[in-house]
C-alpha cells in the first residue's frame, strides 16, 4: 500500500542528513509526518464529502495529501 512504504521510508530517513547537506531549509523531525490516524481522518472526510478535487499544501512529504488522494472517487 502507497501510504504504509512512506510512511516507512519517512520514518527510516536521514532528515539530520539531508538538512545538513543543504538540501533542506528547515531542519524536519520525521514526526512531521500525517499520523495513521490523521491520513484516515482525511480520507474518510473526503470519501462523505463526495469532493471531486482536492487541495493540499503542505512541507513534508506528501502523506495528507495522499491520504486525501486515496478518498477521491
Amino acid at each position: 500500500e502507497p501510504l504504509v512504504e512512506l510512511y516507512k521510508k519517512t520514518i527510516s530517513h536521514d532528515w539530520d542528513q539531508v538538512f545538513k547537506e543543504g538540501k533542506t531549509t528547515f531542519r524536519l523531525p520525521k514526526e512531521c509526518i500525517t499520523g495513521h490516524v490523521e491520513g484516515q481522518t482525511l480520507k474518510m472526510l473526503i470519501h462523505m464529502s463526495q469532493a471531486r478535487k482536492v487541495l493540499e499544501i503542505g512541507m513534508f512529504t506528501g502523506y495528507g495529501a495522499l491520504s486525501m488522494a486515496e478518498g477521491l472517487p
